[in-house]
């Protein structure tokens, strides 16, 4: 909206000024003065990084619940931070959004009982999966966290291969087992998946997840459950509001209530 008026800015004038399409008593109430085009001026870069979290959180088609506090993150540390160039204007209104972020992210992440879902989804997505937004610590505990999760999970059936009709000399030397690793097979997956490089931003870990199941059964279903949350209700809402629409177009459209079953 900033942008847009900005750009209108001298056109918005010549109307307010021309008597024949305004009255001068109207003209003065919507009148805005040099100071307010500068407030809408300095503060446009600053709500443009807030728009980009917005969209990137009320995504219907897009992974989001490993973003929120990505996103809080680096709103707090980069896009809010204050430059001592900036106007007094501009630093009250970074450091009042600042403090409001910082009381909602902090709870969560100095809790030390809990280890809370968007941290879990931020940890099984393969483009964040480094936690750098994460103090060492926190970090530790939401891959613990994940290990135990993956407790829960039971062993992937795989398929039974048959048997050689002989076996080797060196199968009845050191046994049909000798090839089992005493290593858990969830932690050597765990291990496995934070070796790896995370894939870039531009990537879909969704379509990740599809390519890598196999090499990571237990993840891969743990990512099922945790990227498919929502990280906030505009989805739903926007379902209610499109419903309510369409049941205002028909009720506009029907001539008698009978029509609307016809």
């Amino acid at each position: 909206m900033f942008e847009r008026l900005l750009e209108q800015r001298w056109a918005v004038c010549a109307v307010l000024s021309d008597r024949n399409v305004i009255k001068l008593a109207d003209a003065r109430t919507l009148d805005l003065k040099d100071e307010h085009w500068e407030i809408v001026e300095e503060l446009k870069p600053v709500l443009k990084s807030l728009k980009c979290a917005t969209t990137a959180m009320c995504s219907e088609t897009h992974v989001s619940s490993s973003v929120v506090y990505l996103i809080t993150h680096s709103l707090i540390t980069r896009h809010l931070n204050t430059q001592m160039s900036e106007s007094p204007r501009v630093l009250e209104f970074k450091n009042a959004v600042a403090e409001s972020l910082n009381q909602r992210i902090v709870a969560v992440t100095e809790d030390a009982e809990k280890v809370y879902l968007p941290l879990t989804a931020a940890a099984l997505d393969p483009r964040h999966k480094h936690l750098k937004f994460l103090e060492t610590e926190l970090r530790e505990r939401v891959k613990e966290n994940l290990k135990q999760l993956c407790e829960t999970i039971p062993k992937p059936v795989r398929p039974i291969q048959s048997k050689p009709d002989s076996a080797t000399a060196l199968d009845t030397l050191f046994g049909e087992d000798y090839g089992i690793s005493d290593v858990s097979p969830h932690d050597t997956e765990i291990e496995s998946y934070f070796r790896e490089p995370c894939i870039s931003l531009n990537q879909d870990p969704l379509l990740w997840w599809k390519v890598n199941e196999s090499r990571f059964a237990r993840l891969s279903t743990l990512a099922q459950w945790y990227l498919a949350v929502p990280a906030t209700s505009v989805p739903a809402e926007r379902v209610f509001s499109t419903a309510g629409l369409t049941s205002h177009s028909a009720l506009i459209g029907a001539r008698r209530p009978t029509d609307l079953f016809e």
